[in-house]
């Protein structure tokens, strides 16, 4: 898996710990994302939940003509504010993203690049913008070339990091979106703690499923006896006022619980899963 690879970059570069500390990919969600997404609310602001996710997609790029596989990884942690020196004056860090990207380059007759880029989004002057700040070139020993940080990072690199962005911003959504649900799949045995970032297989896998998924695959309702008398199952999320009637309150952001009745966990041969609610 590419996040694999992500992970031995970190281990094996020493200078990639001032743009991917190891904290982050400690504290990275590891989600699957299979097939067609659960919708999501399309119009809904996009309020993360977590501080680190990760995921691995393919998309088309290049007018629907090269497949490029990639590892994103997001992330809000505190562990980032080393990054803002590549910053202006006055402008305020708001995440990173990582993205390691593989593609067939037509300048080798098809052969696969792999290529890893960090890039931060920013406010300034109220305004959301976005820079490159790190890029550099895999080669088949993990290790990397043709390195560039800041405003040297090339245009070409800048590019194959914006077209991965589109299908992530539609999993971020999912991800963040209070009618849906993240699942957490794990060994029964659990995992062990190692010395080396813990690789795919040895960290609980996520997927976002609406509630039907999960009455299906794991008998889990949430509504438990007397459904009628409960709230419908939902995450906990932050909700923002948008009706007149809430007067000057109108645009703030208030926590809502969730609402879950009965067992959120259910074990499934070696595997348990488990719902969670966010609170």
């Amino acid at each position: 898996m590419l996040f694999d690879l992500m992970c031995s970059l970190q281990e094996r570069v020493p200078e990639l710990g001032e743009f991917l500390p190891r904290e982050v990919l400690d504290d990275t969600k590891l989600f699957s994302v299979d097939g067609k997404l659960p919708d999501a609310e399309r119009d809904s602001e996009i309020i993360f939940p977590y501080d680190n996710v990760a995921f691995e997609h393919g998309v088309m790029a290049s007018h629907g003509k090269v497949k490029v596989d990639s590892c994103v990884l997001l992330s809000q942690s505190k562990y980032l504010g080393v990054m803002g020196r590549y910053l202006g004056e006055g402008a305020v860090l708001e995440n990173a993203v990582y993205v390691i990207s593989s593609y067939p380059n037509i300048m080798t007759d098809g052969k696969r690049e792999t290529v890893f880029m960090v890039g931060v989004t920013y406010r300034e002057a109220d305004a959301v913008k976005s820079m490159p700040i790190y890029s550099a070139y895999v080669n088949g020993g993990r290790e990397l070339y043709g390195v560039k940080a800041g405003r040297d990072v090339p245009d070409n690199m800048w590019e194959w990091y914006r077209s991965v962005m589109p299908y992530t911003l539609e999993i971020v959504k999912a991800i963040s979106s209070p009618k849906l649900f993240v699942v957490a799949e794990g060994s029964a045995k659990g995992f062990g703690v190692g010395k080396r970032v813990a690789r795919s297989h040895q960290r609980p896998r996520h997927t976002v499923l609406n509630l039907g998924q999960i009455q299906k695959r794991y008998g889990l309702s949430g509504t438990g006896t007397g459904a009628s008398k409960v709230a419908h199952p939902r995450r906990a999320h932050v909700r923002i006022l948008r009706s007149g009637r809430y007067g000057g309150n109108v645009g703030k952001r208030v926590r809502v619980r969730s609402t879950w009745v009965g067992p959120t966990d259910a074990r499934v041969g070696n595997k348990v899963y488990r719902v969670l609610l966010d609170d």
